[in-house]
């Protein structure tokens, strides 16, 4: 079912909202992992809800698995028949909403993914969940919540952090692998299979790998051979540099102990990368059920169709006798038929921290001229083995089609006076493959033999205006070559030079530890280990606004609240958020007799570092009027770089459960009582009026009912219960 909701509709899946879109004439929705999801339907003019089709209404729509989704109306093509629509999911509203300057600092994916969304300008519905534990690092200035989860910068989140989006409505996860499917169906790799396309690169095959670790540490046998080595015609030979892996040098340095254990985990990571597949060819796979139902073919890869976005599939390549796992990563769903119609097979978008981590370089064989053979023969094969497609002529036009109607259409050859282009997405582009008549050539890649040029647009500056022509014989490509094997040992070095600083920054940064030094640094435990007046304050809109973990914070009143904290002497950071409510009131805090005054009206971040030399830290909140500031996680922490908020080591504050030195204290959502424990005894308390319903403490009991279902002793008086009667004997 396909239905219509007005723009700002926040509950989809309990009504109908405007109407259902029952003479919907297409409806096709396209999925990609960390790409596209958006659907397109076509609705007829006759049709009721017609008019109603507009600019950023919602569209709710199957999608072939779990939850109807939303997907919000962006550009609308209308005929003398009908209105096509473009729609992309709700997500993308996060693209008009703008982070300013957002920096997660050394949080794990689902801190981080929170952290984001809490950060944009203005408010919206959307939450976030994420199961990856990496901790870690970006700063996003002036970007839009779209790119900063699943953008192509590398300092967006699923490169930072790495995972695969679930985009559920308003719900946003980042998890380590969409699904992970137990039945893995296998398919062969055949050329020429209508309804199946397969595409087959071995330029980055290795079956001999030469490990690599810091300053040119290698193994004694050099090589270490792929289980695969003899599927090929020869042994192709790659260089794997893992930098991270040296030798130490001192006590105090990060790395192995000997050579030998150094040696051993290049054994380990190389074999980590055979698993992974580097000893098979890249293969991407399309695998597309409407040209395949056409064949005879069809009836043996009928059972893929219960597959889902995610999946794995085999393919056996018969040529070099191995299977090649790869996985669904692209999916067009017909929502009309509700079938899925098209898979696209092959990686998922690179995982930038995994990959800046170990910093590795593979070589390559191949050289240009078989790259221009191989070209050839796919450009030859796939011209003489097309099959299908319509010519339809216009006045000074001429279409090549995929279907026989332009509307319709989507594989476009377009040729008129102009020039000559294709088009991937319609009659209407883009044209990302085009030759015009003003002499300009639009392509992704070019691959040529021999190419004079006065002028390539992105190298000119480097090209110093001269003109040059480039002949790929072998000589020229030597040069290339060379030149570009001293640009890449330029970048690894560089690289290395930033992974060294890295790592030296994360030594620093765990050498000086994590704990919070201030005890009930967010007032938890009222007035415990504060001198002066403590008041607290917790609310949804700190949780919301300031990104604290705790949601707790000071409420400053006409006083002063002090805490002293013994330390060795040293470097710490003292920081927190805060906020001040009015504007006219004087509010500051007082370190080591160095006052602060606190002037913003929004919630801003105090941050000093401080060098002590007597032993101790003095922190005073300091307001001349009552209810006048926010003070949010205030923290104390060892060394010279602000950590997260945590509670002090010797406390714990989560949810219902909160302890410190002076006892435990548990709440509930459903009772109306609370339980303390301390060093003299037991108590449960009222949480409304105050007053203690019962305790158990070193000087007594007291209750107002009291069961004892064995027997009791009073003051040297027994109480029990023989057979159907209740004694009383006197102890004395």
């Amino acid at each position: 079912m396909i239905t219509l909701h007005e723009s700002d509709s926040i509950d989809f899946l309990s009504n109908n909202g405007l109407g259902i879109l029952k003479d919907c004439i297409s409806a096709e929705v396209i999925e990609e992992i960390n790409g596209e999801f958006s659907i397109s339907i076509e609705y007829p003019i006759e049709s009721r809800l017609y008019n109603e089709l507009i600019q950023e209404r919602i569209i709710v729509s199957d999608v072939g698995y779990g939850d109807r989704q939303a997907f919000r109306i962006k550009n609308i093509e209308e005929t003398l028949k009908s209105k096509k629509i473009y729609a992309t999911h709700i997500f993308y509203d996060l693209a008009d909403n703008l982070l300013e300057d957002v920096y997660p600092k050394s949080l794990n994916g689902n801190n981080a993914i929170n952290w984001i969304l809490s950060k944009t300008q203005y408010k919206h519905n959307f939450t976030g969940f994420s199961d990856i534990d990496l901790a870690t690092s970006a700063r996003y200035v002036r970007k839009n919540g779209v790119q900063a989860l699943i953008g192509n910068e590398e300092n967006s989140f699923v490169h930072r952090w790495g995972g695969e989006i679930i985009r559920n409505n308003f719900s946003i996860s980042i998890i380590n692998k969409r699904r992970s499917s137990n039945i893995i169906k296998t398919i062969r790799y055949r050329k020429n299979l209508k309804g199946i396309n397969f595409n087959l690169d071995f330029t980055t095959v290795g079956t001999r790998l030469m490990p690599m670790g810091y300053d040119a540490l290698m193994l004694p046998e050099k090589y270490i051979d792929s289980p695969l080595i003899n599927q090929y015609a020869h042994p192709i030979i790659k260089i794997l540099e893992y930098s991270d892996v040296k030798v130490k040098t001192t006590e105090d340095e990060e790395g192995f102990d000997t050579i030998a254990e150094a040696r051993e985990e290049l054994r380990r990571l190389v074999q980590k990368d055979i698993e992974a597949g580097i000893d098979k060819p890249t293969l991407s796979t399309t695998i597309d059920f409407v040209k395949l139902s056409d064949t005879q073919e069809y009836k043996n890869y009928k059972n893929l169709e219960d597959l889902y976005i995610g999946d794995s599939i085999n393919v056996f390549v018969e040529k070099i006798n191995i299977d090649i796992e790869q996985r669904i990563v692209k999916t067009t769903y017909n929502a009309l038929t509700k079938k899925f119609t098209k898979y696209e097979l092959g990686c998922v978008k690179t995982n930038y921290a995994t990959q800046s981590v170990r910093n590795e370089t593979k070589l390559q064989e191949i050289t240009l001229p078989n790259l221009l053979a191989i070209a050839k023969d796919n450009a030859t094969s796939q011209i003489t083995t097309a099959l299908g497609g319509y010519v339809y002529k216009t006045q000074g036009e001429l279409f090549i089609m995929d279907t026989d109607n332009p509307n319709t259409a989507q594989k476009v050859w377009r040729w008129n006076l102009n020039g000559l282009g294709y088009s991937k997405t319609g009659i209407n582009g883009p044209y990302e493959l085009a030759m015009t008549q003003d002499g300009n050539i639009v392509a992704d890649f070019i691959r040529t033999g021999t190419m004079s040029v006065s002028r390539i647009e992105g190298l000119s500056n480097l090209l110093n205006g001269y003109s040059v022509q480039i002949g790929l014989n072998q000589e020229n490509i030597d040069m290339l070559v060379s030149q570009q094997t001293n640009l890449e040992n330029g970048i690894t070095e560089l690289a290395a030079q930033v992974k060294t600083n890295a790592d030296n920054v994360a030594a620093e940064f765990k050498q000086i530890g994590g704990n919070n030094l201030f005890l009930n640094s967010i007032g938890d435990f009222e007035s415990d280990n504060w001198e002066g007046n403590v008041r607290t304050f917790n609310s949804t809109d700190i949780l919301r606004h300031s990104n604290s973990p705790s949601g707790n914070c000071f409420n400053l009143q006409k006083a002063t609240a002090k805490q002293i904290v013994f330390v060795k002497n040293g470097t710490f950071t003292i920081s927190f958020t805060y906020k001040k409510l009015i504007n006219l009131a004087e509010c500051k805090v007082k370190i080591n007799g160095t006052e602060y005054v606190l002037s913003e009206l929004d919630y801003t971040d105090f941050e000093v570092t401080l060098d002590v030399v007597d032993n101790n830290i003095t922190f005073e909140m300091i307001s001349d009027t009552n209810n006048s500031c926010y003070i949010i996680d205030l923290l104390l922490n060892n060394g010279n770089q602000k950590q997260p908020w945590s509670p002090n080591a010797n406390e714990i504050i989560s949810g219902a459960v909160k302890a410190n030195s002076s006892g435990l204290e548990i709440t509930s959502n459903t009772k109306n009582t609370k339980l303390l424990a301390g060093a003299d005894g037991v108590r449960i308390e009222n949480v409304v009026s105050e007053e203690t319903v019962a305790e158990f403490t070193d000087t007594g009991t007291e209750t107002e009912d009291l069961v004892v279902k064995g027997k009791a002793q009073i003051s040297g008086l027994l109480v029990q219960k023989v057979g159907n009667q209740v004694w009383l004997s006197s102890l004395l």
